[in-house]
């Protein structure tokens, strides 16, 4: 046998193998990890099938049509625009923007940071990885930023929410504990016109805290019940849209993934954007209208920005006014 069609046999099998594992990610962790990267795969399928067809490996061509069918149909529904963007603009509110980083904690690149706050001007800024030596440089840029609160840590879970919103209840709040009784930092806040909550927070990576993730994100969708019925879930979740605990999430709490109808937008790791996948997220309650989404520009860190637009239904009640 040609080694070449060896290969495309094995590389076949295997791409099958890990498409359908990931959707038993409840099953397993490993199974879990497996559905972060359909986008890969449907790269991958589109490539093999292609080389099958040449080659006339027909065996191996219906494999590689399967996992094109199913990984496409996977990520295709972030490609469709959505119905709320067809919401009579005359009932919506001014644009909210805001702009999201897991700065990395050892990240040399502080100067790259301040001069993307100061371009985009966001409405609200959330910070992940921050500690006092991070807190202490963006001062002078933050300051202006009349509501704020930050929590720096010496790990990796330090947590800053800034804003020219007027919020109240700024609090930090704990959700999820690892084997080693830690909790975790998470910001929440509220408008002070009583029309939205936030929620910054940052779960633990699947592959070191897998359970301490998950219930990290059923004990926040628990805690939705409380809040306003317009509402914000940003960070980095160590998550993609296509597991099976993120689609529970969204369902236990009522909210959407601002990044459908504006593509995939990997955002992890930077070092090498061929594994690229979307872990840092914006999440909105099902009224509020996302007009724009983005990530990049490389500012350093191993994350990429993610910066969105937002309107929120207007309700017959007062705008929320930005100072």
């Amino acid at each position: 046998m040609p080694a070449i069609i060896f290969i495309l046999r094995v590389t076949a099998l295997l791409l099958l193998g890990f498409s359908m594992a990931g959707f038993w990610g409840g099953w397993s962790s490993l199974f879990d990890l497996a559905c972060h990267f359909r986008v890969q795969y449907t790269i991958i399928a589109s490539i093999l099938l292609l080389m099958a067809v040449a080659s006339k490996q027909w065996l191996v061509a219906g494999i590689a049509g399967v996992c094109l069918l199913t990984n496409g149909f996977v990520i295709s529904p972030y490609y469709k625009p959505q119905n709320a963007n067809e919401m009579n603009v005359s009932r919506l509110s001014p644009p909210i923007s805001l702009l999201h980083l897991n700065v990395l904690k050892v990240n040399s690149g502080k100067a790259s940071v301040l001069r993307l706050i100061q371009e985009k001007k966001p409405d609200l800024v959330s910070l992940l990885e921050v500690d006092k030596n991070w807190i202490d440089r963006l001062n002078p840029v933050l300051n202006d930023y009349p509501y704020q609160l930050a929590q720096p840590q010496d790990d990796n879970f330090g947590i800053a929410l800034y804003s020219k919103i007027p919020l109240k209840n700024m609090s930090v709040i704990y959700f999820g504990k690892d084997f080693h009784q830690r909790y975790f930092p998470s910001i929440y806040a509220e408008s002070k016109d009583e029309r939205l909550s936030i929620l910054v927070t940052h779960p633990l990576p699947p592959i070191s805290g897998f359970e301490v993730r998950n219930t990290q994100l059923r004990e926040i969708a628990k805690a939705r019940t409380e809040w306003y019925d317009n509402a914000l879930v940003v960070g980095d979740l160590n998550i993609t849209p296509w597991s099976v605990f993120f689609q529970r999430f969204l369902s236990e709490s009522d909210l959407r993934d601002s990044q459908k109808g504006f593509g995939i937008q990997p955002s992890w790791p930077t070092a090498y954007p061929l594994l690229g996948i979307p872990i840092d997220h914006v999440l909105v309650s099902p009224k509020i209208q996302v007009t724009k989404r983005e990530t990049g520009p490389f500012v350093g860190s191993d994350h990429l920005p993610v910066y969105v637009e937002l309107r929120l239904p207007a309700d017959g009640q007062s705008e929320i006014q930005v100072e």
